[in-house]
């Protein structure tokens, strides 16, 4: 039987490739998948444990610094609701007196002295179905990888998995962080390149080293070095070296899943990475069967597992006859 080919087992089986963190804001439309247009109820959070108090001002309240004060959780995370219009706006946080640009969103406006201002849009056009969103949220998580701020990768990664937030078309906003850490991406076939990748995920995993989110990620970029291992064309095409590289890689993949499901926290994404290992590694059905519904009993509306098991049963993979 052929494998699918590179592009297309990166794009299904992996599933969680190209995001960015708007840490700070869920847009609620997102959230429940509504289409229609008009005010809605925006979520802003701020990660600052050691204010004493936080206002959120913008051009949405004509930026009074008192009308809407934020509650703090017990993380240290300040929280604050407000139904906003559609369109383009911008915000800052004031804590203890200071004013602050949201520290975790990367889309930013010049404000009148020489800074910046972050910058949300809400309600945006139906055709981008959250792709604005999307490229947020992994180039952000991208940046914090790059940065070796593993600090916020593990709060934003918590953040994502306690609220279940979820993008405009429904899909959860976790996977969307995976992606932007999964070295496959942007390694290519440069060996520097990924050794910095891998440098980088052991620094990661020194650091916090119970992170059940550190080996999600480096299972999902082992999965992209394997079938960058393979290369691209059909099995009878694959080189001896490359079937054996895939499959040594394909191991790994499966080895830090495995020791990751005895640390004390769980992910959702650990699922979607299981899913990406069995279809490279040609699990049996009744075995990725057993994989599919521990993971849909967990976490029902977590759409990737079903994206997942679709394209396992695509006729170029692992379709019995007649489904």
């Amino acid at each position: 039987m052929s494998l699918p080919n590179q592009h297309c087992a990166l794009s299904r089986c992996c599933r969680a490739l190209f995001a960015a963190i708007v840490l700070s804001i869920t847009l609620s439309a997102c959230s429940h998948g509504q289409g229609t247009l008009g005010p809605h109820p925006v979520e802003f959070s701020y990660w600052n444990p050691t204010a004493k108090n936080v206002f959120l001002a913008g051009d949405f309240n004509g930026w009074n610094t008192t009308a809407n004060p934020m509650h703090r959780t017990q993380t240290g995370e300040w929280e604050a609701k407000l139904i906003v219009k559609p369109g383009r706006h911008e915000y800052k946080f004031i804590a203890d007196g200071k004013w602050t640009r949201d520290p975790a969103n990367v889309e930013t406006a010049p404000d009148l002295f020489e800074g910046k201002n972050s910058v949300i849009t809400v309600n945006p056009g139906a055709h981008q179905d959250g792709q604005a969103e999307r490229r947020l949220i992994s180039a952000a998580a991208y940046r914090l990888f790059e940065a070796q701020n593993f600090g916020a990768l593990e709060k934003q990664a918590d953040l994502f998995r306690r609220k279940k937030t979820r993008l405009r078309q429904g899909r959860w906003e976790l996977p969307v962080f995976y992606d932007g850490v999964n070295g496959a991406l942007y390694a290519g076939d440069d060996p520097d390149q990924w050794r910095d990748v891998w440098a980088k995920f052991d620094a990661w995993h020194r650091k916090f080293p119970q992170s059940i989110t550190e080996p999600v990620a480096r299972a999902h970029t082992l999965v992209g070095y394997a079938w960058n291992a393979r290369g691209t064309g059909w099995s009878s095409e694959v080189s001896s070296e490359g079937r054996l590289l895939m499959r040594d890689r394909l191991q790994q993949a499966r080895d830090v899943l495995d020791a990751a499901a005895k640390l004390p926290r769980r992910c959702p994404e650990w699922y979607s990475a299981m899913q990406a290992v069995a279809l490279g590694q040609s699990w049996a059905r009744n075995e990725y069967d057993r994989l599919f519904e521990e993971a849909v009993a967990r976490e029902p509306t977590y759409y990737d597992y079903y994206f997942n098991k679709a394209y396992y049963l695509t006729p170029r993979c692992f379709a019995r006859r007649g489904e």
